[in-house]
């Protein structure tokens, strides 16, 4: 099981995400196999970077495209050990090429593996 959020602002996109009704961060509820969570943008947008508060998530892929199938998008950046090592710093994922995107996905692929973070920010190039 995974979640499915949308947005639907123009502008810089900003996802605040608590789960459980605002009452912490974002976690699946138990071990699972290749856990995901995945942000619908609602209309395509040229993406800058990626933002990832309050992690846990060594190995977690991010993923960016036109394609509701999140595997099918490509992988822009890789939560590495030593991202997750000081949980006080958020993990920046620089979009170098830029994407198209209207999908945003974070995938914790293996066994056994519990997704959590709390705020996920998604910004975009804007045209001055």
């Amino acid at each position: 099981m995974a979640s499915v959020l949308r947005w639907d602002l123009i502008g810089v996109l900003l996802l605040l995400m608590e789960a459980c009704l605002l009452s912490g961060a974002y976690f699946t509820a138990e071990q699972k196999t290749d856990p995901w969570w995945r942000l619908d943008l609602e209309d395509v947008y040229c993406l800058r970077n990626v933002t990832i508060y309050n992690r846990q998530n060594n190995g977690a892929e991010v993923r960016a495209g036109l394609n509701p199938d999140r595997l099918s998008n490509r992988m822009i950046g890789k939560v590495t050990l030593q991202q997750t090592t000081d949980k006080t710093r958020p993990i920046e994922i620089s979009v170098d090429p830029v994407v198209n995107a209207r999908y945003v996905s974070v995938d914790l692929p293996g066994t056994n593996k519990i997704l959590a973070m709390c705020e996920v920010e998604v910004g975009e190039y804007e045209d001055k």
